[in-house]
């Protein structure tokens, strides 16, 4: 079962410092999710589900919102396992932004709409465009100006959402609530290559000779490249010396913190992965890219064959992957070791699955000091 969410300006914009009427209007997104998991609390049994047996996933935006509602009071026993896919970034995830910088964005909303603060119920006259237009010019200057905010996204508020996950731990009521927390390889690594198709196809790691790569990676990584290469070929042991071009850092280094703040609950389990299946289509230059891993965990990759090319070895792994998904759905277990911080067990999803132990500890040390 999907849910339907306000979005960016009309889920998040924060006009709460106009009136008590617009209290929560930085959190109505959020505020979407928790009527939709009322409804199904209140009806799911009807359909043949179990109300006490809930299973929340997302990605990116949404696995973001996975992790809000697990700091969120009013979510309490409306969910019973979670998964959060690619979403464990700062300012959305981790961490969100604090009520002082969404209001900002708002009063300058204001000031582009011409919006007097006492004339505030003007705004709800303001055609879409128009308002997504001035907001998202708002809150690039909010960002100008040193605001820590990033995107459209739930508000730390004190209320709704009390206090960061990635900082302050888990609430006590998710102490018994299983998590898989994980991210694809390069996430959006290799997202601007998209933006020239026509040459990537042939023009890729795929095709480079050796004395081409060695010069990219020291074009990239200057005097670490040797040991950036060597602790990528320990990590990634099935990939190639080019793929250390590509490693995605910032959502991976998210996850960990979220792992060891679940972890350090002693409570349910938590369970890595990494999505590292490289699609093959188009010269494959696009590789285990943001996103890539949804028609694997729906086993739906026969409709989507220009991303993931099709194939014997896809559907295996589709098979295997919405497998995990299912049987964590069903017993809290995807099937592999539980994370804990001093192994670091992470499954790898790709032609050869398997779990890895601390895999890429030392080179994420190395990436995130270059």
């Amino acid at each position: 079962m999907s849910i339907n969410h306000r979005l960016n300006v009309l889920g998040f914009l924060d006009l709460s410092a106009y009136g008590e009427e617009y209290k929560y209007s930085g959190n109505l997104g959020m505020l979407d999710i928790i009527a939709a998991l009322e409804w199904i609390r209140d009806n799911i049994s009807k359909l043949g589900g179990d109300p006490n047996n809930i299973t929340l996933f997302g990605q990116s935006g949404g696995g973001a919102k996975i992790l809000a509602l697990m700091g969120m009071p009013k979510a309490k026993g409306l969910f019973h396992k979670g998964i959060e896919q690619s979403g464990a970034v700062d300012l959305m995830g981790i961490t969100f932004p604090e009520q002082k910088a969404a209001r900002r964005v708002a009063a300058l909303t204001l000031e582009k709409l011409n919006i007097a603060p006492e004339k505030i119920a003007e705004i709800k006259n303001v055609p879409y465009s128009k308002l997504s237009e001035a907001a998202n010019k708002a809150m690039a200057q909010a960002v100008k100006e040193g605001e820590k905010i990033y995107s459209w996204s739930p508000v730390k508020d004190g209320d709704l959402i009390p206090y960061n996950i990635g900082t302050d731990g888990f609430m006590e009521q998710v102490k018994n609530i299983p998590l898989i927390v994980g991210s694809t390889l390069n996430e959006w690594e290799t997202v601007p290559l998209l933006e020239n198709m026509d040459k990537n196809q042939s023009d890729n790691k795929n095709f480079w000779n050796d004395s081409e790569v060695n010069e990219k990676l020291r074009k990239k990584y200057g005097d670490k490249a040797d040991s950036i290469l060597s602790e990528f070929l320990k990590a990634y042991p099935n990939k190639k010396k080019a793929d250390a071009l590509y490693v995605e850092v910032w959502i991976r280094d998210g996850a960990l913190r979220v792992l060891d703040a679940k972890a350090a609950q002693k409570g349910a389990p938590v369970y890595s992965y990494i999505f590292a299946w490289e699609t093959p289509v188009m010269g494959g230059y696009a590789m285990a890219y943001h996103c890539s891993e949804l028609p694997f965990v729906f086993n739906n990759i026969a409709l989507s064959e220009k991303a993931t090319g099709g194939g014997k070895k896809a559907k295996a792994l589709a098979d295997k992957m919405s497998q995990a998904w299912i049987d964590f759905a069903r017993t809290g277990s995807p099937g592999w070791e539980t994370y804990t911080p001093d192994k670091g067990a992470t499954m790898i999803f790709d032609d050869e699955s398997s779990v890895m132990y601390n895999h890429d500890k030392e080179l994420l040390k190395l990436l995130m000091s270059k």
